[in-house]
């Protein structure tokens, strides 16, 4: 019996839920944050899980991908020298543009969830290398996936002035976390206030504006003027 990690994005709880069951059914051990809450207890458990593990399974889904929590967990992983099985549980993804540690492992295709799929990963399971020595020392664990937003928050909030290039910095930050889906929604609610402050400088706010798609409010309809009678 091993004991499995199961790496996933948030929008794919619902896969991963599946996937995590059907392991389970083959007689492992799965361990997965479906009961955490974000912050630094919650990754440093997260992190304590991957160096337990037998085996760290990658849900492959494009949102996972572009997860930075995802990609810290995997990279974790793979220097403490765990076997790795991707499993592809969604359409979208391209073994072309796998990061190279994952394009060089064979992924199982799990996007059907039926019988076939069902004996592919037993036997993908059942082949895993045992898992090697970890490195003496342990290599440096990663930093929370979004420890960086607190941050950006503090100086958007701040009172004081902003000159173009902290807010250039800003946006640049916040673009990138709306590329991320587990900080997409907190970066995009970072930039609406960004927006409100009254410093922000006009090519900063046009920017932002596209990001968001803002459209113009329409105007309030007026009431027209009362009508005359004409003279007879």
């Amino acid at each position: 019996m091993l004991n499995v990690f199961v790496s996933y994005s948030r929008e794919s709880k619902d896969l991963a839920d599946t996937l995590v069951a059907d392991i389970e059914a083959l007689g492992h051990s799965v361990w997965f944050d479906r009961q955490l809450s974000g912050g630094q207890a919650w990754w440093e458990e997260i992190l304590a899980n991957v160096r337990r593990c037998d085996a760290f399974v990658f849900v492959l889904t494009p949102s996972s991908l572009n997860s930075t929590a995802c990609k810290r967990e995997h990279d974790y992983a793979a220097a403490l020298r765990k076997p790795i099985l991707p499993v592809l549980t969604a359409d979208g993804v391209s073994a072309n543009l796998l990061p190279p540690a994952l394009a060089q492992v064979q992924f199982v295709d799990y996007r059907t969830a039926d019988r076939a799929a069902g004996i592919r990963l037993a036997r993908a399971l059942t082949s895993l290398p045992a898992p090697a020595p970890p490195p003496d020392p342990l290599p440096a664990p990663p930093a929370v996936p979004t420890s960086y937003l607190g941050t950006l928050t503090q100086q958007i909030d701040s009172a004081e002035f902003l000159s173009i290039e902290q807010q250039t910095t800003l946006l640049f930050d916040l673009k990138n976390g709306l590329r991320d889906s587990e900080t997409a929604k907190d970066s995009e609610v970072l930039l609406r206030r960004l927006r409100k402050r009254r410093d922000i400088f006009a090519i900063v706010a046009v920017e932002i504006d596209e990001l968001l798609r803002v459209q113009p409010k329409p105007a309030p309809p007026t009431t027209p003027p009362p009508e005359v009678p004409l003279p007879p």
